[in-house]
């Protein structure tokens, strides 16, 4: 019983390398311009949709040090990446 709730708490507290939450806020809110050449953010709808993006932040933020360090380097680099731009 021990090892199965320890499973199941470490599944739940691994970070989602996907950025599912992030990449859905960019679709809803980034748009091509140019041709696809070019892109811009809608900031005011951005701001609307506080709570997903607060959720993604919160995610970000529970990462420790030592999990972080874990990765390999395109996870690493695609977590910071993220975590900047979803900061601006």
């Amino acid at each position: 019983m021990a090892l199965w709730l320890l499973a199941v708490t470490s599944a739940w507290s691994q970070f989602d390398h996907s950025h599912a939450a992030w990449t859905a806020l960019l679709k809803k809110h980034v748009v091509l311009v140019d041709g696809g050449k070019a892109s811009q953010v809608r900031y005011a709808g951005m701001s609307a949709d506080r709570a997903p993006l607060k959720s993604y932040l919160e995610s970000l933020s529970k990462v420790t040090e030592a999990e972080f360090k874990g990765w390999n380097k395109n996870q690493q680099l695609a977590f910071l990446i993220n975590a900047y731009n979803a900061n601006m």
